[in-house]
């Protein structure tokens, strides 16, 4: 699940930090390892989000705890959000994996599989036989599991790009993987 959040303005911000409970009032406990950094003080907005992976469906409630440059924090929330669909005794990937696209050739989009073991910051690519960046298709903070994304065959600006083969790469800490995949029309 994705929590999103925005900003209008920041003063001061050093970053945000994102708390989960199953009671309205109390138990809460932080789900990002780290600070979510911000943007310092900047006069326009910015757009966020943070990755969750609840163990159980139920009722949640979310705070985020917005960090100043000076320690100072402040709390908001908390917002509740019902969460259905968690399969229990799933087991968590033991590394990171890029798995090859599905399907492949494709049109109009394709699946890209990778495995997450533990939470960290996850970038996912894509570019063409030259090298240049197309499109981003992940670039966040993602939870221990199995994940998913597509590529609908457009590029960052939202255009249909031309068939032929391109390749996507996927970083995670230390981890790094490319593979090929083939766009027909």
């Amino acid at each position: 699940m994705r929590l999103d959040w925005r900003t209008e303005s920041e003063v001061n911000t050093a970053g945000f930090n994102v708390y989960r409970s199953q009671n309205e009032n109390s138990g809460y406990e932080k789900i990002n390892d780290t600070l979510i950094a911000g943007r310092g003080s900047a006069v326009t907005g910015a757009e966020y989000s943070c990755t969750d992976r609840p163990s159980e469906n139920g009722t949640w409630y979310y705070k985020l705890e917005d960090v100043s440059l000076d320690g100072t924090v402040h709390q908001h929330g908390p917002i509740t959000v019902m969460v259905t669909g968690v399969q229990k005794n799933q087991p968590l990937p033991d590394r990171f994996d890029l798995l090859q696209n599905w399907p492949n050739p494709f049109n109009p989009s394709t699946q890209i599989g990778y495995a997450v073991p533990k939470a960290e910051f996850v970038t996912i690519r894509v570019y063409d036989l030259s090298g240049k960046l197309v499109r981003t298709l992940v670039n966040e903070r993602k939870s221990a599991g199995n994940h998913r994304t597509v590529w609908d065959r457009t590029d960052d600006r939202g255009q249909i790009v031309p068939s032929g083969i391109y390749f996507y790469r996927m970083r995670a800490g230390k981890f790094e993987a490319t593979k090929k995949m083939t766009l027909l029309k």
